[in-house]
């Protein structure tokens, strides 16, 4: 009995131990997820910002998964081998949609996918990837299929000259649900511009989602717009071009017949030219 007794308390005593030591594992593994396990992040375009958002540590010898959500709340995950992206990574908004998705291969190569905030792909990128000198990488672009709104590949103009493009993120109320709204300008060197905007629900959810291209031109002299198409893809949204207090014109979302704007789209798109 006295045996029994004896081993009963030492069995005790070691699932004490392991689950004081799983404890203590699940916090140092929390610790990793929580910082930047490396200088490196796997998601070309977000490695600045997530830097800004966290110290990063030194490259280090971290092998495992990593999951970190940014102060916008995209939450960007994948996995690391020694300190190095690896595998697949993937990056998803807070109502679950995806930003973007990159998958790396063993022979050197990668491809990255972009897609826009209703879920449609925007980019394919293939390229050879290196992660050297503490940047998030350097890619040597192969070969890059852009597609329109309608999903289709897109027809690049090649005797249009880009100028800024901008990229800007909205958040508003509408029937007392929180709606995000995005948009996409790009200028072009000859005064011409095209706007993308997408509205939807901040959380996964009801609520009115739209998608919009406005294209048009700005006369350099007065800043005004002047409407060339408006294609609404869904949605009862519509952009207007509306003189503010310094006589330039600034873009507003309505919802259908509605007197009073959304949003006024702050800073402007095309005025950061």
């Amino acid at each position: 009995m006295k045996k029994l007794l004896l081993l009963n308390a030492a069995v005790l005593a070691y699932l004490a131990c392991f689950f004081a030591a799983c404890k203590k594992e699940d916090k140092k593994e929390g610790q990793k997820e929580g910082m930047l396990p490396s200088c490196y992040v796997g998601y070309y375009g977000l490695g600045m910002k997530v830097k800004m958002e966290n110290k990063p540590l030194a490259q280090g010898t971290y092998s495992g998964r990593w999951q970190y959500t940014t102060d916008e709340g995209d939450t960007i995950e994948g996995w690391y081998k020694n300190g190095i992206p690896c595998g697949s990574w993937r990056v998803s908004r807070e109502d679950g949609t995806l930003v973007g998705t990159v998958a790396y291969g063993e022979d050197g190569h990668c491809q990255q996918a972009d897609y826009y905030p209703d879920g449609m792909i925007k980019t394919v990128t293939t390229g050879i990837y290196k992660f050297k000198d503490g940047d998030a990488y350097s890619r040597i672009h192969e070969a890059t299929t852009e597609y329109g709104l309608d999903g289709k590949p897109a027809v690049k103009d090649e005797k249009k000259i880009e100028g800024l493009g901008v990229s800007i993120k909205t958040k508003f109320k509408r029937d007392d649900k929180e709606m995000v709204c995005e948009a996409e300008t790009q200028s072009y060197k000859d005064d011409t511009f095209r706007c993308r905007v997408f509205v939807y629900p901040e959380h996964a959810g009801r609520g009115e989602r739209g998608k919009i291209e406005f294209i048009g031109h700005v006369d350099p002299k007065t800043r005004k717009f002047t409407e060339d198409s408006q294609k609404v893809f869904y949605g009862n949204y519509q952009l207007k071009a509306i003189p503010d207090s310094d006589g330039e014109d600034s873009f507003y979302l309505f919802f259908g017949d509605d007197l009073v704007p959304e949003i006024v789209m702050v800073p402007n798109p095309v005025r950061q030219r």
